[in-house]
């Protein structure tokens, strides 16, 4: 992540976008105090999601996961390897 103008470091943009299916992405309130903050903590990841181009971002956002976990077939990318 780039502070200085809100966005997403190109070095990170173009890695992220060569192996999309490669990474996914979470959160953890590992205590409760954690909840507090956890809407800026999701409000960040789509920030940075929006910079990818659509697909890749689909699959860092939940595809990977839904597959790695075994919760079925994401939507629209039965197929994707």
């Amino acid at each position: 992540n780039n502070p200085k103008d809100g966005g997403l470091d190109p070095e990170w943009r173009a890695l992220l976008v060569a192996h999309a299916d490669r990474f996914t992405v979470g959160t953890d309130t590992y205590v409760n105090e954690r909840w507090d903050g956890y809407q800026a903590v999701v409000d960040e990841q789509r920030r940075w999601l929006a910079r990818l181009p659509a697909a890749a971002a689909a699959a860092i956002a939940r595809e990977n996961a839904m597959r790695l976990f075994g919760a079925g077939t994401p939507p629209g990318n039965g197929n994707r390897k």
